[in-house]
């Protein structure tokens, strides 16, 4: 197994203090595989951490990108019916027909997850989150060219990607 140095240097950075990032967690690069997906959803931060222990980064990356093969949550079942008016799907437990040809996955602009929720986040600790993964968020897209559509999700990320 290879991984990308710029996600395995994202993987081993450390968290960021007073930011309310859930305590001994990694940053949760992608949800399924953006090396295969042609369309990326794009929201803010994950919903949940993926908890630190003896993984190796290349384990914890692996399991990212399988994120919809073993998942199926109801946040990204809006996003799976958008997904799907456009011929694509997460791919996984949302498409056991694997009728769909064309592969997304989400992405966030933060990688890491939060506690509390993001909307109860003071906002200079949102804003540094925000400002520290901004490189990193770019650089995945642009190290990613299979992905040809970014589809925002909600009306912050809307303003940030602007």
């Amino acid at each position: 197994m290879s991984i990308p140095d710029y996600i395995l240097e994202r993987l081993q950075r450390q968290i960021p203090p007073d930011c309310c990032v859930v305590p001994d967690s990694y940053p949760v690069i992608a949800n399924g595989d953006p090396g295969l997906a042609r369309i990326a959803t794009i929201g803010l931060n994950p919903g949940g951490a993926t908890p630190y222990n003896d993984a190796a980064a290349e384990e914890v990356w692996e399991g990212q990108k399988r994120y919809f093969q073993e998942n199926r949550y109801r946040y990204f079942t809006h996003l799976e019916r958008v997904l799907n008016a456009c011929g694509a799907s997460y791919g996984g437990k949302y498409d056991v027909e694997d009728k769909y040809a064309i592969r997304a996955c989400n992405l966030d602009l933060v990688n890491w997850a939060t506690d509390p929720p993001w909307s109860s986040v003071p906002w200079e600790s949102q804003r540094k989150l925000l400002d520290a993964d901004h490189e990193f968020f770019t650089t995945l897209v642009a190290e990613n060219p299979s992905i040809e559509l970014l589809l925002g999700n909600g009306r912050t990320v809307g303003e940030r990607m602007m």
